[in-house]
């Protein structure tokens, strides 16, 4: 195998076997850091990685100034990413050739913000319930959006006015690289969030050098 296909084939080993540390009980605390750090990135928040903090106590899951994020993945019903990736870096590990690791290139379907943004709050309202009303409102909410063959087409509609669960978070964001949408923001919410209520940016493609892999670097 020539030098160069080696080193690609483990450059893609060392991907999976960061997944599959992110997707364990141990990597919990990394991964929603970096969901908070590509959120930021794509709505245009300068920031140090050390300022995303693990709360002492759960909720939040990361503190940020004085944002409190509560994390929460939306992916795809019946998936299990731990699982999916352990695979995968089974694959990577045997494979002799790039040939072998190589998958079709599927054409994203669009998905409008008014859909993604539905999914998102159906996603959260079972995690509300775990919580007492008074812990909820004090939370910021953010959701990772990893819909397979999905991509979000920013300006196929608008939002609309957020339903009584949103209103029952201090705030709710996804990020669905390379955007970040602020869904809501009560007045009680830090006041970039209040700030970019409603609005979906993606100010990480103004920068050539933050390609989407750099996004969640912490």
């Amino acid at each position: 195998m020539p030098a160069g296909e080696r080193e690609a084939l483990r450059k893609l080993e060392n991907i999976a076997e960061d997944a599959v540390r992110l997707f364990s009980n141990k990597g919990k605390t990394d991964a929603e850091r970096m969901v908070c750090a590509a959120f930021l990135r794509c709505l245009g928040i300068t920031f140090r990685p050390g300022e995303l903090v693990k709360a002492r106590s759960d909720p939040p899951d990361v503190l940020f100034r004085d944002v409190r994020f509560e994390v929460m993945l939306l992916l795809d019903e019946d998936r299990q990413p731990h699982k999916e990736w352990k695979k995968i870096l089974e694959v990577r590990r045997s494979a002799s050739s790039l040939s072998e690791v190589l998958e079709p290139i599927m054409e994203p379907h669009p998905l409008g913000v008014d859909a993604v943004a539905k999914r998102v709050l159906d996603g959260l309202s079972a995690k509300s319930s775990r919580y007492d009303p008074g812990t909820v409102c004090s939370l910021d909410a953010l959701v990772y959006v990893d819909l397979i063959g999905r991509c979000l087409y920013p300006s196929s509609d608008s939002l609309s006015a957020p339903n009584d669960l949103a209103r029952t978070w201090r705030s709710i964001c996804f990020v669905f690289p390379p955007y970040s949408c602020v869904v809501y923001a009560t007045e009680a919410a830090p006041a970039f969030l209040r700030q970019f209520s409603g609005q979906i940016r993606s100010e990480c493609l103004c920068d050539p050098q933050l390609v989407v892999d750099r996004l969640f670097e912490i």
